[in-house]
């Protein structure tokens, strides 16, 4: 991310208070009457969870148009919200989630605007929101990122095999080919991880992105959770009830020419993943951890890019500081600067993505900074002595 680089040959000292933990830790968005919601993230990674939606407002009639399907997957939200939390725990970074919570008796946003709306309005609306949100957090990735990113589609499913069905828009049948032909482009083409096919940091193969070694599949089942496609399961057998991906897997990857992001469709069986809270728990820390991988070695993803949004301690790397006071701090009150030295100096303010968002300078006789009306959250704030020796101070503010 385009972070301020921090000035190795002066000190340097990044601080926030265990009280940023009150905050709220990302900003979440919602669309009309809360129908869908979007958390916003600060890694390369989209969560979608079409059909676990509970609202049935009577407003909106129950689908029926085109044989609706209107079975719920159930506890996929929950289940998306553990994987946040894991990632969080393990990297300090939260990913994009977006949410219907309309029950899929009412809206499936997982289908062309004609089915899953069935031509009602209100419906429409929301489709059009949650699709919306996924472009917002696709344009907002691919500002830092480029193509370097994952989309994954959360679903459940009912089968018979108790596993992870991995979907990237290639049928059981086109699975089950050799890798040669996997590697060809026109199996590519047909793939949802095409850019990553062709930019992989790893040089993997198209094949071995699928069922190799360092595969998403391969990874899950290596944590415990059968996978298909994987090393250990190549492919569905002909006979084999099998998700391949459905329209938001096709819509907002690069299986479309437009779209830059790879992705999945993940559809997790119910037992021993979404059934519990303690499972659920569980898959997320393993699901975290292999997707950990799987983006360090295809993407090169650098982890330590994205700053906590909470801190333990108060870390001080140099004999000289600055500190601010209060911090925590409430928008549109005064922040208060300490520089010790009776130098000029002057302040930038940034967002944890690196867009300035307020400066000036400060005297030695008033060093006070009123925030600007900010949501909650970390905001970097860099302080840069204008007389004397040049060093910059960044310190973390937090609201």
């Amino acid at each position: 991310m385009p972070y301020p680089r921090l000035h190795t040959s002066c000190l340097w000292l990044i601080t926030c208070l265990l009280l940023c933990g009150t905050a709220r830790a990302q900003d979440i968005f919602y669309g009309t009457n809360q129908y869908i919601e979007y958390q916003q993230g600060t890694v390369p990674i989209i969560l979608t969870v079409p059909h676990g939606g509970a609202i049935q407002p009577t407003s909106i009639p129950d689908r029926t148009c085109n044989n609706a399907v209107n079975v719920t997957d159930v506890h996929t939200i929950e289940t998306a919200l553990e994987i946040k939390k894991a990632l969080f725990t393990k990297t300090g970074c939260y990913p994009h989630i977006v949410i219907c919570h309309l029950k899929r008796t009412k809206l499936d946003c997982n289908r062309n605007l004609t089915d899953a709306a069935c031509q009602q309005p209100e419906a429409e609306l929301a489709w059009k929101e949650f699709h919306q949100f996924i472009v917002q957090a696709r344009t907002t990735i691919q500002a830092g990122y480029s193509d370097q990113a994952m989309i994954f589609d959360i679903h459940g499913h009912g089968h018979a095999i108790p596993r992870i069905e991995l979907g990237y828009l290639l049928d059981s049948d086109e699975l089950a080919e050799p890798d040669a032909i996997l590697n060809t482009p026109k199996y590519i083409n047909y793939s949802s991880l095409r850019r990553l096919a062709l930019t992989s940091a790893s040089e993997a193969t198209h094949a071995q992105l699928l069922r190799g070694n360092q595969a998403l599949g391969t990874l899950l089942h290596d944590h415990g959770f059968p996978s298909v496609p994987s090393r250990q399961d190549p492919a569905p057998a002909p006979d084999d009830p099998y998700f391949s991906g459905g329209y938001i897997t096709a819509t907002h990857t690069c299986y479309t020419d437009t779209v830059l992001m790879n992705g999945v469709q993940m559809e997790l069986n119910n037992a021993g993943i979404r059934n519990t809270a303690a499972n659920r728990s569980r898959f997320a820390g393993a699901f975290a951890e292999a997707a950990i991988t799987f983006l360090s070695t295809h993407f090169a993803i650098n982890w330590q890019s994205c700053q906590p949004k909470t801190a333990i301690k108060e870390t001080i790397v140099s004999h000289k500081e600055i500190r601010v006071y209060p911090n925590p701090i409430a928008p549109g009150d005064m922040l208060h600067v300490n520089t010790m030295s009776e130098d000029v100096v002057s302040f930038l303010l940034y967002t944890p993505g690196g867009t300035l968002i307020h400066s000036g300078t400060l005297d030695p006789c008033c060093r006070d900074i009123r925030m600007p009306d900010l949501p909650q959250g970390l905001y970097i704030l860099k302080v840069t002595e204008i007389h004397g020796i040049h060093c910059d101070v960044y310190k973390i503010i937090c609201l």
